[in-house]
């Protein structure tokens, strides 16, 4: 029997339209505070996923053409069609993910000032430079674009995280074939719907949707110029390996984190305990950079852990968006149990609710449980594993024990405190006196080890959809 979906479904946007799907697979999204409740029945076609990519190729070479200048008007024009459809965006987020009402208007707002950042940005970086090479001789650099630009997007920040590569790489000159993720197909509905409004050429922005079988097709067409990825470790590698052979097509990965938080025993422990509690359980613990390991220094143990007991204790946060992710709760709760960690704060789950409600939890570990798939693996959900150490050296052995390398938090008074522990740790973000989450687009973001492959987001990722040209020029005399 055929699920009734709140919202229609149009298909798969390209060329500039809305094309009906011919094949017979069929998923849907579901509302995660009442899984009964389908928001998006869609189809997955194969066939339009090759339509697709070459669309974006035959647009290429026009859009290319044109100036930085000119792009930027079509892509104003495009935040504007965005900033109409805020209260869309709004609700299909919350409805697809499970969001509150406020998370979610906050990343449709910071989805629609991200452009401004990426303007900017692009006009220093992509600016012509020349310099003086020898006698008569001039040295230039300057940028082109790539090509076809796959974005497969998270379900985490279903808009924002997306709008950070496909921003940059249709200012580029690049053209773009989004796949939004299969949990969030209505959020992409609504984006292919404010690209035609826009007046973006037909090719240049395509929308396809389905899961992994698409996705594996999209890797396979032999239009693919780039891929921005951001999502797990063990996809990242997948697509890693699909590509492995085609060392033309530029890759870059974003996957996720381990993030340590250490405090140490002259910190502000309430103010410690707020920003490590903010960080678990905003988006109920369902983003990269979320602290998943606690490591408290000494005497800041005693201090912090009412601190933090007080805030678990109080926590509702919404659902996990995923049965996935809800099933992945409750076996770490139970393999915490076999194991024997300690629970030393938890939240609960609203009343009479079936929903993927997840309580908040901080469970104690110690150094013989670092080996455990526990604590080793990205868990998105509001779980904090917690340890209590000696000394600083310890404390940042502990945090750097790892394989993968995103983000990570000191609280301490002292600055010399803060810029050893920087300098010591494996991360591509450290923050001192804040939690691991709410990154700035104005700063590079990204990480080492299984967190990435050295291609940074944020302010940075102009620079992986362009190739250097460089030139020297020899004028006659």
């Amino acid at each position: 029997m055929a699920r009734r979906s709140r919202f229609k479904y149009r298909g798969y946007f390209v060329g500039n339209r809305f094309r009906k799907p011919r094949g017979r697979s069929k998923f849907y999204s579901i509302n995660p505070s009442k899984p009964s409740e389908v928001i998006l029945a869609a189809v997955e076609d194969l066939s339009l996923v090759a339509d697709a990519f070459r669309g974006a190729a035959k647009a290429f070479n026009e859009w290319a053409g044109r100036t930085l200048v000119q792009r930027q008007k079509v892509l104003v024009k495009f935040r504007t069609a965005l900033r109409r459809s805020q209260s869309e965006l709004i609700e299909a987020i919350q409805l697809e993910t499970g969001k509150s009402e406020e998370d979610s208007r906050a990343e449709v707002k910071v989805t629609i000032s991200k452009f401004d950042v990426t303007f900017a940005r692009a006009r220093e970086y992509l600016s012509e430079k020349k310099i003086s090479v020898g006698k008569s001789v001039t040295g230039r650099v300057t940028h082109q674009p790539i090509g076809v630009m796959f974005i497969p997007g998270p379900f985490n920040f279903p808009l924002h995280i997306p709008n950070g590569h496909w921003v940059p790489a249709l200012l580029a000159g690049n053209t773009v074939v989004f796949k939004p993720s299969e949990v969030t197909p209505l959020v992409g509905q609504i984006v292919a719907e404010c690209a035609r409004e826009s007046g973006l050429p037909a090719g240049v922005f395509q929308v396809i949707q389905g899961g992994r079988k698409v996705a594996q097709a999209a890797l396979q067409q032999p239009e693919l110029g780039g891929v921005l990825f951001t999502g797990s470790y063990e996809t990242g590698v997948r697509i890693r390996e699909a590509l492995a052979a085609r060392t033309n097509v530029m890759l870059a990965l974003e996957m996720g984190g381990n993030n340590p938080v250490v405090v140490c025993p002259d910190a502000d422990m309430l103010a410690a305990a707020r920003e490590i509690h903010a960080g678990v359980t905003l988006t109920s613990g369902q983003r990269c950079t979320a602290p998943r390991r606690l490591i408290v220094i000494g005497k800041a143990w005693d201090k912090l852990m009412p601190e933090l007991q007080s805030l678990f204790e109080s926590s509702i946060v919404p659902p996990l968006a995923t049965k996935l992710s809800y099933e992945a709760y409750h076996h770490v709760r139970i393999e915490a149990g076999r194991h024997g960690l300690e629970v030393l704060a938890e939240g609960a789950i609203p009343g009479e609710v079936n929903g993927f409600y997840a309580a908040p939890v901080v469970l104690k570990n110690t150094r013989n449980h670092r080996r455990l798939d526990l604590l080793r693996k990205e868990w998105f959900m509001p779980v904090l594993f917690a340890e209590h150490v000696r000394t600083l050296k310890e404390a940042i052995s502990a945090a750097n024990d790892t394989k993968y390398g995103l983000a990570a938090a000191v609280f301490t008074a002292r600055r010399k405190t803060y810029e050893h522990f920087r300098a010591a740790i494996q991360a591509g973000i450290v923050n001192w006196n804040r939690s691991t989450v709410g990154a700035s687009g104005r700063l590079p973001f990204g990480g080492v080890g299984h967190s990435g492959n050295f291609r940074p987001a944020g302010i940075s990722s102009i620079e992986y959809c362009v190739r250097p040209v460089s030139s020297l020029e020899k004028v006659r005399s």
